[in-house]
This record gives C-alpha cells, sequence and structure tokens, in this order.
C-alpha cells in the first residue's frame, strides 16, 4: 500500500518536519488513567498519530487528522473545569504575535474566549473560529461570536 505524502492543511507544499510520534495504544492508555475517558473509538484503525510542523506556516498539526476528536470526546471534556477557561496565559501572549493582523483563523475556539479577546483588543479584525464541539460553538453563537462546526478540512476546501 502506497502512503501519501503527508501535507500541512495549510500550506500543502510537504515541507514539514515530524515533531513526535504517538503510538495509539500509549495514548489510549495515558487518556484512561490521566483522565478517566476512553478514546479507543476515537482511535480505531490508527497505530500512531504523528505531530508535524509547516515550515511555511509553522503551524503544528496532527496526521490522521481523523484524531482530532469527535463531539462526544469534547463533550466528555468539558465536564473538566480546566478545560474551556474564559482566561489563558497564551491569549496574551498569542494576541502579541499577531500584531497588527486583521484577518484571523482560530482552530479549536471552544466557546470563543480568544475570539472575545481578539475582538476586544484589536481594531476592526475579521475573525473565524472552527470548532470540532457542537456544544461549545453553540455557547459561542449566544454570546454573538463568530464561531461555526467545522474541521480545518472543511475549511481549506471551502477555500475561506
Amino acid at each position: 500500500m502506497i502512503k501519501e505524502p503527508v501535507k500541512s492543511p495549510l500550506v500543502p507544499s510537504g515541507h514539514i518536519d515530524l515533531i513526535k510520534s504517538y503510538p495509539a495504544k500509549k495514548l489510549i492508555e495515558g487518556w484512561q488513567k490521566d483522565f478517566d475517558i476512553d478514546i479507543s473509538d476515537e482511535l480505531r484503525g490508527i497505530d500512531e498519530v504523528c505531530l508535524y510542523r509547516c515550515k511555511e506556516s509553522q503551524l503544528d498539526f496532527f496526521v490522521p487528522l481523523a484524531a482530532a476528536g469527535s463531539s462526544e470526546l469534547y463533550r466528555n471534556l468539558q465536564e473538566f473545569d480546566w478545560f474551556y477557561i474564559q482566561e489563558k496565559w497564551d491569549y496574551g501572549e498569542a494576541l502579541k504575535d499577531l500584531g497588527n493582523h486583521s484577518k484571523i483563523l482560530e482552530v479549536g475556539s471552544g466557546q470563543g474566549y480568544f475570539i472575545k479577546e481578539v475582538l476586544s483588543e484589536l481594531s476592526d479584525p475579521t475573525v473565524l473560529g472552527i470548532e470540532l464541539s457542537a456544544e461549545a460553538t453553540a455557547k459561542a453563537k449566544e454570546s454573538g461570536l463568530p464561531v461555526e462546526v467545522m474541521d480545518l478540512n472543511e475549511l481549506v476546501a471551502k477555500g475561506v
């Protein structure tokens, strides 16, 4: 069987580095032990999950992308009070990195807390958040935040 070359979801040039690979069995065991969550269905048919970095965009991404998690997984994670929190130290760091950029995409927006920060701190940005959890997206939309249920592959396919 011929494997397709791994490409970045944002810059499909193929200029990527393998950062680390994680055996699926170890991931399943770790999640069960640490969070009491069974992720075996999430990783069914997957032997390993690999973390790559795109040299052009600096995006870190996992392959296979199917291992990003189902709505059920995120529903389970929402039970932890630390999962969707309103203030994180990295929001300020990310805002510094954004500088004066006017178009911002957040992948994995949750309930939109970082997007809310972006909209309040930057002048007139165009912002889109994408999220796999329908429940988290619904909460973001209730707050009037631009978050859509979508994965990165769908976004790229739409040409957004």
